[in-house]
């Protein structure tokens, strides 16, 4: 039995196949139809079309059956999405934690691995950036509309978050590398880039409504936590290098701080009703519940930092540094339960249900956090005195710099993939407009 039926309107095949657009422009026909057809069913196409809407319908769900592991490459610029900023993120993470890490190993070879590593990795994400924001920019230019689809789509608004905290963790990778400066502008950009986009996706969330909680939250939804956590990051390492301000620099990061732990505790609650009470498809899993620990060790890594910074700048946070400690303590042992349960989730999905992984610019998602467990650790281990986790971060660097080179190595062969073609019906030019039309 077909997918496409006589009863279904242009309008309605088009917008649930899109490739069958391609269909109708093969054979010149596709304008008329979106002038005159659009909201018609396929079954009046005979009063326009050479034939019948039994051939027309037949032949095009033979173009889908012949297309279904065959569909062409949608135009780049388009097909964009927030969401590869994710890349940027898991990247100058990794750099990050690559770095600290290699003062662990006193001048081994690892050592001098790592070093290489975080220094490769600052460079690519230099060039990465740039790309990614003329991309971003191009879209809103030329694609407004489908913008504002993502941006009122509770499944993927709040993934826009990964824009701010790409340019915070480049910002913070700018600021480690000694280049002070340029990091300020960095955390300036963020800050106005959290701004708006916290304006714009939950004015969204908040006027519009939403669609049932086990349709659209997911664990995306915590990169809001990223994003407002990353700020607080950057600000935290930068403040002490401000001359006059520095004191309020860190003073809206411990703020920006606080409204990250709320966000997170509000929708990791609403993530874990969503886990527990809702049947979950397996093509949901992994990727984005990744960010329940990712989101949960930028938390950890923010509040490190505001210990070890702050000491510099007391002057009013004394009382605080233990409260922050304790918090911050809090959120790092919530992060490592994370752990065992995503590579269940991830034995589940893979392994048990057989899901075939298909490259999708969220799997930076589960690059991110390996990396940021690792440096929140690190920064842990030394704002609360507790030596001996540096184990950790010794160690679990491991995994975090395996899988940022194996995703890199997936993402460059799903952009240098060729574009495959579209199959036709084998006839040629069967469907074309009776004169007179």
């Amino acid at each position: 039995m077909g997918k496409i039926t006589p009863e279904m309107t242009f309008q309605e095949v088009v917008k649930k196949y899109p490739i069958t657009r391609d269909f109708f422009a093969r054979y010149g026909v596709l304008k008329y139809a979106e002038r005159h057809l659009w909201q018609k069913p396929l079954s009046s196409c005979g009063e326009v079309f050479s034939i019948n809407s039994g051939t027309l319908v037949e032949e095009l769900n033979k173009f889908l059956k012949a297309n279904e592991d065959n569909k062409p490459r949608e135009n780049p610029i388009k097909a964009f999405q927030a969401v590869w900023f994710a890349m940027v993120m898991s990247t100058g993470i990794v750099s990050i934690a690559s770095l600290r890490v290699a003062g662990l190993y006193h001048g081994k070879v690892f050592s001098d691995i790592l070093l290489g590593f975080a220094y490769a990795l600052f460079w690519i994400n230099v060039a990465a950036y740039p790309v990614m924001v003329i991309m971003k920019l191009s879209r809103c230019a030329a694609f407004w509309k489908e913008v504002v689809a993502d941006l009122s789509n509770p499944k993927t608004c709040l993934t826009f978050f990964t824009i701010v905290a790409g340019t915070n963790v480049l910002g913070a990778q700018i600021a480690i590398f000694g280049y002070y400066e340029v990091a300020k502008i960095f955390w300036y950009w963020g800050l106005f880039l959290w701004v708006l986009i916290t304006i714009s996706t939950f004015s969204f969330l908040f006027i519009k409504g939403i669609s049932p909680l086990e349709e659209s939250i997911n664990g995306g939804w915590l990169l809001a936590t990223v994003g407002t956590q990353s700020v607080a990051v950057l600000g935290s390492i930068i403040a002490p290098y401000y001359i006059k301000h520095g004191y309020f620099i860190f003073f809206l990061s411990y703020v920006w701080w606080l409204i990250g732990c709320f966000l997170y505790i509000i929708i990791m609650t609403l993530v874990m009703h969503r886990l527990i009470f809702f049947k979950l498809n397996p093509k949901e899993l992994v990727p984005p519940y990744w960010i329940n620990m990712g989101a949960v060790a930028i938390t950890t890594l923010a509040g490190a930092l505001l210990v070890l910074n702050g000491m510099k700048l007391q002057r009013g946070f004394g009382e605080l540094m233990s409260f922050t400690r304790g918090f911050t303590f809090f959120f790092w042992a919530f992060g490592t339960w994370w752990i065992p349960l995503l590579v269940v989730l991830g034995f589940w999905k893979y392994i048990f249900r057989r899901t075939k992984p298909v490259f999708n610019p969220a799997y930076w998602g589960m690059v991110f956090p390996l990396g940021m467990y690792t440096a929140c650790t690190y920064q842990l281990a030394y704002a609360m005195d507790l030596y001996f986790l540096l184990h950790i971060p010794k160690y679990f660097w491991f995994f975090a710099i395996t899988a940022w080179v194996l995703t890199f190595i997936w993402t460059w062969a799903f952009i240098a993939k060729p574009r495959k073609k579209l199959l036709y019906p084998a006839r040629n030019a069967f469907l074309s407009l009776k004169r007179g039309s």
